[in-house]
């Protein structure tokens, strides 16, 4: 359960933009933040279309799967995904360059 917790915690902010994108879909007629806007385009697939939803499923679905039991391990979720957290950003700043190589007709190289 603490896994899955972990998860849950990682995603949390995006799956909560998805809720409000589709609320101020349901009530404004609009997305105010279009996180989910690429399921409205008429050049997205309808598979990716179906299997986009899993964004409103897998929340409720940790918080029903991590609550069976003794409670939500929010506690071992939180260290867990802290340390993720910590280890995918080493990866990312390690795997980044600094700079790109100048573009075509510039002498000076473009910083990340």
């Amino acid at each position: 359960p603490a896994l899955l917790c972990a998860a849950g915690i990682l995603v949390a902010i995006d799956q909560v933009l998805w809720y409000v994108d589709i609320l101020g879909y349901l009530i404004l007629g609009k997305l105010p933040i279009k996180v989910c806007g690429y399921l409205f385009w008429p050049s997205t697939h309808l598979a990716k279309k179906v299997t986009g939803m899993h964004h409103l499923f897998f929340v409720p679905l940790v918080v029903v799967l991590c609550a069976r039991g003794c409670g939500l391990p929010l506690g071992r979720g939180f260290l867990i995904s802290a340390l993720q957290t910590v280890a995918s950003q080493a990866v990312c700043r390690f795997s980044t360059p600094l700079e790109l190589p100048p573009p075509p007709g510039k002498d000076e190289p473009r910083y990340m």
